[in-house]
């Protein structure tokens, strides 16, 4: 046999063993482990950690001059560009917050105050970005990303286990923390409520499983109606909304039994004052009326909420069509709205968000910010439905768990956008851990549908025949002739 001849039959025998080993039977464990990669233990520690420092804002509450948060931002910081990850902004989801820090660097030189944009995009940039970024390119199998959920509700009940007290009307806020009024805390509790659902289902052990469910949503579910915020009622409603739909029969009776039990008990258990607030959400619809009631009476502080919400909307509207391109500057509303929308008399206006997600961004971003953001969300909700249907394959093998986390990313997804139509969210955590975890979630499926598509290649397919090789002339080498003993013819 020719040395080419050879090679061809070396690389073709090769090649057939590695296919024959290849497509050979594997056990579920065998596959799973191999389909579920190891995040780097490093790097879960401090996306936790990160994750933690946001939620359940630890240490504003104990070692608060050691300027811990600062330490743990740097090594996030070089964490991410160690890992390559702000490739990561490149992809469906990363591109819509891409879009939105740009247009912010492009509209902030032409801020009224310059400074405060500059140091606005700064904080976007080293606190939001990364902790999307350390989130998305950690976790490496869904049990990853179950751990964060974890984590998630687990700091938000630590934050407000630790933090709660109620103010002089009554109503659950957070002393002494950065989001720590009543609509915060509405926010904070509601959107914990589906990651500890999907804990309580991650949980093996029945006992703590049930303890996880039962106990941890109704202490949320109680910490949000202690807050008496209306806006959390319309989210509520949302989240339950998303389940419902998504539930099976026997699971839709349970849901609708488990609500009705939650009004009672709220009914049962909440404050009259806090009631009453939440009865004031009709009014909402008849500004009218009650601002001609408040020229002749007394309001209740439900209905004079109600009438600064209005001024807010109104003066938000009039910032963003004064300003439809670039806005007033990012992260300028409240100094804007003060120093340049004064009163009729002349006073000057509190320092007051606009309660209003979306048309704090038109005011602050113009009308193309607000566009670029709507857009930002519109690429989570589109990632939860596209990883679902490539869900449906079940290439991976946790594929009920992969399930399980995108009902939950919907399900919080559906609550914050409510929210944000009653409070200023805009650079709130919640939404940039729900795009890690869609960034995360994708790049997992389209691994385990890669490696499927490979190990269900027939073990048929052999390489082309090896050409023979050719001498240095051109010519191609003479076939061998055989050798006769002499004096055969």
């Amino acid at each position: 046999m020719s040395p080419a001849a050879k090679t061809g039959f070396v690389q073709s025998n090769a090649f057939r063993a590695g296919r024959d080993n290849r497509t050979q039977p594997q056990t579920f464990g065998q596959l799973q482990q191999a389909a579920q990669p190891k995040a780097s233990g490093l790097m879960m520690f401090f996306s936790l950690l990160l994750i933690f420092n946001y939620f359940g804002r630890p240490f504003e509450i104990v070692l608060t001059g050691l300027r811990i948060p600062a330490v743990i931002c740097s090594i996030c910081i070089l964490l991410v560009l160690v890992s390559g990850s702000i490739k990561l902004m490149g992809s469906k989801v990363g591109l819509g917050m891409s879009f939105l820090l740009t247009w912010m660097c492009i509209s902030a030189p032409f801020s009224y105050w310059r400074s405060g944009s500059v140091e606005f995009v700064m904080g976007y940039l080293q606190f939001w970005i990364i902790l999307m970024l350390l989130t998305a390119v950690t976790p490496k199998a869904p049990n990853d990303i179950a751990k964060m959920c974890a984590v998630v509700s687990f700091s938000c009940i630590f934050h407000l286990l630790v933090s709660g007290s109620s103010d002089a009307n009554g109503r659950l806020e957070l002393k002494g923390t950065t989001f720590g009024n009543s609509d915060d805390v509405a926010l904070l509790a509601g959107f914990a409520i589906p990651f500890t659902v999907l804990t309580a289902s991650w949980l093996k052990n029945s006992f703590l499983k049930y303890t996880v469910f039962i106990g941890g949503v109704c202490y949320l579910l109680l910490s949000t109606g202690r807050t008496a915020t209306r806006a959390a009622i319309p989210a509520l409603a949302v989240m339950i909304g998303i389940y419902f739909v998504r539930a099976k029969g026997a699971q839709k009776v349970l849901l609708v039994a488990f609500s009705i039990f939650g009004i009672i008990g709220a009914v049962a258990v909440l404050p009259k004052s806090t009631l009453e607030r939440f009865a004031s959400l009709g009014n909402s619809f008849k500004l009218s009326d009650v601002a001609s009631q408040a020229r002749s009476t007394v309001l209740s502080e439900a209905d004079e909420s109600l009438l600064e919400r209005k001024q807010l909307v109104q003066d938000a509207i009039q910032m963003a069509l004064g300003n439809p391109v670039f806005g007033v500057g990012p992260g300028t509303f409240v100094d804007y709205r003060r120093n340049r929308m004064p009163n009729p008399d002349g006073s000057l206006k509190p320092y007051l968000p606009s309660h209003n997600t979306f048309l704090q961004v038109a005011g602050e971003s113009g009308i193309v910010g607000l566009l670029i953001y709507l857009y930002f969300l519109f690429s989570i909700y589109s990632a939860t439905v596209r990883l679902r249907k490539l869900n449906l394959a079940k290439h991976h093998p946790d594929w009920k768990l992969i399930a399980n986390l995108l009902l939950c990313m919907e399900a919080a997804l559906g609550y914050f956008v409510i929210c944000a139509l009653f409070m200023t969210c805009d650079r709130h955590p919640q939404q940039f851990v729900l795009a890690a975890m869609a960034i995360a979630l994708e790049n997992i499926l389209k691994e385990a549908e890669l490696a499927a598509a490979r190990n269900a290649m027939p073990a048929s397919a052999e390489p082309p025949a090896a050409a023979p090789a050719k001498r240095p002339g051109g010519a191609f080498p003479r076939p061998l002739q055989p050798s006769y003993p002499a004096g055969r013819g």
